[in-house]
């Protein structure tokens, strides 16, 4: 049987971009570089949802960046900050030839 185990606090700080912490109601920037909108979106979500606590990570790096939520908080919650979520451009793709036939 195999145990998964945790990763280590190293590896995963390396993967934050940036993090947003819930405390009495508040929301604060704690960590790295969030984008204004998502704050904004945060602050009415948890005025909406009466958050008192949790945490919000920005993960990945580029354009595959994605939401990490605390345990916390509630799944309402964390669908309503997905949805004003809206994660950073791609480079357009590789293109390609068009197929033949």
């Amino acid at each position: 049987m195999t145990v998964k185990r945790a990763p280590s606090l190293i590896a995963r700080l390396r993967g934050v971009v940036g993090m947003i912490r819930f405390s009495g109601g508040q929301v604060v920037e704690t960590r790295g570089w969030v984008p204004a909108a998502l704050l904004a979106g945060c602050r009415d979500i948890a005025r909406l949802h009466r958050v008192q606590s949790g945490r919000v990570e920005v993960m990945g790096r580029g354009r595959r960046q994605y939401l990490n939520f605390s345990r916390d908080l509630p799944e309402g919650t964390r669908q309503a900050i997905s949805n004003c979520w809206t994660p950073p451009p791609g480079d357009g793709g590789g293109g390609g030839a068009r197929a033949a036939g």
